[in-house]
């Protein structure tokens, strides 16, 4: 469960572009949206594949935000990743009225 939430993560903050640079485009990282146990953000980093042909960036590792890794190679946290437009879609409003319509039935 955890792979797949990593891996959706990846993908989410690829489409919003929400990957942050090294100064020396080195490395890149992303907000994993998880936290330790201090409530310490944690990110995942990756280091620039220099080998031509190959996937661009390979995983370099998990690391808090405090880590001398992560505070060395960036000066911000990477923003989260967004899964809604607005929060409002993802609550149901039983106040509101439902009407359903008849659709027709397929022979």
């Amino acid at each position: 469960m955890l792979r797949n939430y990593i891996q959706f993560t990846y993908n989410r903050i690829d489409e919003e572009n929400k990957f942050i640079l090294s100064p020396d485009k080195k490395f890149r990282c992303m907000n994993t949206g998880l936290l330790t146990i201090y409530n310490q953000e944690i990110v995942a980093i990756f280091a620039r594949n220099t080998v031509k042909g190959k996937q661009p960036w390979f995983f370099n590792g998990f690391f808090k935000e405090t880590d001398k890794f992560f505070t060395t190679n960036f000066s911000m946290l990477p923003p989260l990743a967004d899964y809604c437009d607005n929060v409002k879609e993802l609550v149901y409003e039983n106040c509101l009225e439902m009407i359903l319509s008849k659709m027709p039935l397929t022979k």
